[in-house]
């Protein structure tokens, strides 16, 4: 058992699936109707390789500092993750033919930071990677997801997306619920951030006041998405499913701690990403 929570939580699989199923209730929320199946494929392989090559680019610093139970399976199987991402990017290639090209040419925001975010000091002759920029980490993630959820997703589907008023509450809500998420990280972070000299808010604010941050930023999604119902630009059933979602991710958040093990961070906390969507099709039955 312990063995497939470990391909599941640290190969990637479960982080990859809850994007589609958070991609999946931004679109409900935005467009009122599902993606095709082809795009929400590719997305899965994309955020499957994407978070399977940082790993793999951050394996010289882990065989140095093996701080934790997921970097250490990440270094036993680096080889067999290395043949698994190579694998996605056949099926993902040919998906790519199936989506307009303005929808993919705006993935290069997000790929080039996913990229930077874990680029080897080596490859970039010294500087900084853009994950150990001070006080940046949590805000290139949220934005990664923000872009990829919200604005990929959407112009996939609809090319006059930015037309759409709902997007401009969107897209800030989502930023809160993803940078909201994003931030109990740092707590568990905290021991490898201090061994990189990375400053984070973890370091700044300290586990209490960032759990307090996370909060807050869960809160003005809230107020967002209320907003938005307010204005009819989405309906009340996805409007409950997100604050049941923002909710439940408010209590994780609540019982986070650096004595919390990994499966608490990498599978609960990324795991509300599949709450809303499953919320949503419960209160799209009666609402």
């Amino acid at each position: 058992m312990q063995a497939v929570l470990r391909i599941l939580f640290f190969g990637n699989l479960w982080v990859a699936g809850g994007g589609v199923c958070f991609t999946l209730l931004v679109q409900y929320t935005l467009q009122g109707q599902a993606m095709p199946e082809y795009t929400l494929l590719f997305i899965f392989l994309g955020i499957f390789g994407i978070y399977g090559a940082q790993r793999l680019m951050q394996t010289p610093h882990y065989s140095s500092h093996p701080t934790g139970k997921r970097h250490q399976w990440v270094l036993k199987h680096k080889y067999v993750l290395g043949y698994a991402i190579a694998s996605a990017l056949i099926p993902a290639a040919l998906l790519a033919f199936f989506i307009p090209l303005r929808a993919l040419l705006l993935l290069g925001i997000p790929f080039v930071i996913s990229i930077l975010y874990s680029l080897p000091m080596p490859e970039i002759r010294g500087k900084k990677s853009l994950r150990e920029i001070p006080l940046l980490k949590s805000f290139l993630v949220a934005l990664s997801w923000t872009l990829v959820c919200v604005v990929f997703a959407g112009y996939s589907m609809d090319a006059s997306l930015f037309g759409k008023t709902g997007l401009y509450l969107l897209a800030p809500a989502v930023f809160c619920y993803t940078w909201a998420l994003t931030i109990p990280f740092d707590i568990r972070d905290i021991e490898q951030d201090k061994q990189d000299a990375i400053l984070t808010l973890g370091h700044t604010l300290g586990a209490k006041r960032i759990k307090q941050l996370a909060t807050l930023a869960m809160l003005l999604c809230m107020l967002l998405i209320g907003s938005g119902y307010l204005l009819a630009y989405w309906p009340l059933a996805v409007t409950a499913a997100w604050y049941c979602s923002c909710l439940l991710a408010i209590i994780c958040i609540r019982y986070t701690g650096s004595e919390n093990g990994p499966y608490w961070f990498d599978g609960l906390l990324d795991g509300c990403m599949y709450s809303g969507l499953l919320f949503y099709l419960i209160f799209s039955s009666f609402l």
